[in-house]
């Protein structure tokens, strides 16, 4: 910990245990190498232990009490889906997909989660699906 950077990647873990190696990554504004190795040499120094989470490398503090398998847990895109609905309710899967930058089959699949989270519904009118985002939503983050 002696190191600035790996000072601030230790106090970023503290802080929000939980967070993955992207997140991590965006927030202190890191590179790749960097990250990695100060990751490592955390881990290895026995300051913070990992976890896999289906695609993601979540990051601990050692000792600290944590609930990593309680909630829901979202990728960025899908809290970018959501954020897009906030504003702008009743969107269509293009109309996300144009709003995000993404690709259709990105958002399809994406989108096909929340709905089966319960934490997004949709509504037809004719082919095309208008998505909504459910009640319990306040509780999502």
């Amino acid at each position: 910990l002696d190191h600035f950077v790996g000072g601030q990647i230790y106090g970023h873990i503290m802080a929000h245990p939980g967070s993955h190696y992207n997140a991590i990554k965006q927030e202190l504004k890191v590179t790749n190498g960097t990250l990695s190795h100060h990751l490592k040499t955390l881990e290895m120094q026995g300051f913070v232990k990992s976890q896999r989470d289906g695609t993601y490398k979540r990051f601990y503090p050692i000792g600290a009490k944590h609930s990593h398998n309680k909630g829901i847990r979202l990728s960025d895109l899908q809290l970018s889906i959501i954020d897009n609905l906030r504003q702008t309710a009743g969107m269509t899967q293009s109309e996300i997909a144009a709003a995000i930058g993404m690709s259709q089959q990105s958002i399809s699949y994406n989108l096909n989660i929340l709905v089966r989270k319960d934490i997004l519904r949709y509504e037809r009118n004719g082919v095309k699906k208008h998505y909504y985002i459910n009640e319990m939503d306040e509780l999502v983050s």
